[in-house]
């Protein structure tokens, strides 16, 4: 899992396979530096293999998060994340918030 992009209201999160798409639109799955994400939160696939998410916060935090977590995702084999949640620190790459 990566965090691939921030921009103002929206987290964009890339895995290295297909994740299932009940589970990926799911924002109860979620954390942004370790909190649940916000009411009116939303979690939807940016590609038919939800290999890419896009989670949307209702407004703008003041700053770019320090991590994502994830929780009880599972590949489209039902292989869940092990042990069930991955934490991954953010790197944003150069002109990203």
């Amino acid at each position: 899992m990566n965090l691939v992009q921030w921009n103002a209201a929206e987290v964009f999160i890339a895995f290295s396979e297909a994740i299932k798409p009940g589970l990926a639109s799911d924002v109860s799955r979620y954390r942004v530096d370790g909190r649940s994400l916000p009411a009116g939160s939303s979690a939807s696939c940016r590609m038919r293999t939800c290999a890419l998410v896009v989670v949307r916060l209702p407004t703008a935090p003041s700053r770019a998060p320090e991590s994502v977590t994830v929780i009880g995702l599972q590949d489209l084999a039902s292989n869940p994340f092990a042990p069930g949640t991955e934490t991954q620190p953010v790197s944003l790459g150069a002109g990203q918030r």
